[in-house]
């Protein structure tokens, strides 16, 4: 594989297009862009990071047209061995034209990656005095979807103003634009693919903390890690990974604290919704959520960003999820609080999700081990739901 061409942007908004083409003679078009007024990149080390990713993905040689900071360049194929070795990948071999860089002297500010999630809104609130600056990231495929994440970043500045902080959004196809990155985006791509917008940034960042997902002990091969994100890495600005000595509950606690960050609370796997509340209320992230701020007794009318007129702990029972460590730390707090209710819908998910591990743990082995598969996923997609209907399996997803 190999980048093509680079096409940039400065009116109305700064936008960036990268097109790249695959070695079967796909040509792929990943863009950046922000109505935020920022400088333009000087190294196209976004695109390496997208590019190369990708690569390494499909198993193809990359050679990237454009100059690329030399520290990412060599922390990037420790980071390949790294995904080698946890999920069996091939290390690929890249060309790029390296040079040193050094921090530009507008970049010297803290920011960290803010979607209004759980995580991020810890690490906000664990580093106010020294984040500047919060990115919030929109996945867009279309015209359509960049209109509905100008209202999205609207909402989330409002949040950032109140803080303290300024907010920069970004829309981009990351996430889409390759099949193998989407695929992988939990495993191993979403790690990367957040550091590519902090590249895209360099010159406004120097330093851009990425949120833990999980905990110490909880720790497993996943996209974003303490191992990994830090490799992301160029001379000129630091990926940090932080918040990992929390656990999901702990990070709970303490927004639950916060009358402002619970007004913004965002965590619909569906994404933030443009309706009356920021959640859709019925997705076993959501649900989980809500099921937490009510063992810690909150006030729903203090959460605003869900809606609770249907509420109902037992709806989680719908779900087949796909681990269950975060309802075991529920689980617990149920138990020493009394809330037997909660209790016995948590003992029953668990118990549940252990039942169908080897279902869950299967899809991901083919999705792995036969990756032309990607080619139908949208068709097995429709498959499973339909197979897991006939078997009376619960749904994976709302």
């Amino acid at each position: 594989m190999k980048l093509l061409s680079i096409e940039t942007t400065t009116s109305p908004d700064l936008a960036q297009t990268g097109r790249f083409e695959t070695r079967s003679g796909k040509v792929v078009s990943v863009y950046f862009r922000t109505a935020h007024p920022i400088a333009v990149p000087v190294r196209t080390d976004h695109f390496f990071v997208i590019g190369a990713l990708a690569a390494f993905l499909r198993g193809e040689p990359y050679l990237h047209k454009g100059l690329v900071d030399q520290v990412l360049f060599q922390n990037f194929h420790a980071a390949m061995h790294r995904w080698r070795d946890w999920w069996g990948h091939r290390v690929i071999n890249i060309s790029a034209e390296t040079t040193p860089s050094r921090p530009m002297a507008a970049a010297h500010r803290t920011a960290c990656l803010f979607s209004g999630g759980v995580d991020s809104l810890f690490t906000l609130r664990q580093r106010r005095a020294d984040i500047s600056t919060l990115v919030n990231l929109i996945h867009c495929d279309a015209e359509q979807d960049v209109r509905a994440a100008e209202a999205l970043h609207r909402d989330l500045s409002v949040f950032a103003e109140a803080y303290g902080t300024e907010l920069i959004g970004v829309e981009t196809n990351i996430m889409t634009a390759f099949d193998e990155v989407e695929d992988a985006w939990a495993s191993v791509s979403h790690g990367a693919c957040m550091a590519a917008v902090g590249h895209f940034l360099s010159g406004e960042i120097a330093d851009l903390i990425i949120s833990a997902s999980f905990a110490e002990d909880q720790l497993r091969p996943w996209g974003s890690h303490p191992d990994t994100d830090p490799l992301m890495s160029s001379a000129g600005m630091t990926l940090r990974h932080e918040g990992e000595t929390y656990t999901r509950f702990e990070k709970h606690c303490e927004i639950a604290r916060d009358p402002l960050m619970l007004r913004h609370l965002s965590v619909c796997e569906h994404g933030p919704q443009l309706g009356d509340h920021i959640n859709c209320s019925k997705c076993q992230k959501c649900l989980r959520s809500m099921i937490t701020l009510d063992l810690l007794r909150v006030d729903p009318e203090d959460a605003p960003s869900f809606d609770w007129s249907d509420y109902a702990p037992a709806k989680l029972k719908r779900f087949l999820l796909p681990g269950h460590v975060n309802c075991s730390e529920l689980l617990e707090y149920a138990q020493q609080t009394r809330r037997t209710d909660i209790v016995a819908v948590l003992e029953d998910v668990i118990a549940y999700a252990n039942k169908f591990r080897w279902l869950v743990q299967g899809e991901l082995f083919l999705r792995r081990r036969f990756k032309w598969i990607l080619k139908y996923k949208s068709t097995l997609k429709r498959l499973r739901r339909a197979a897991y209907g006939v078997m009376m399996i619960r749904m994976r997803r709302s």
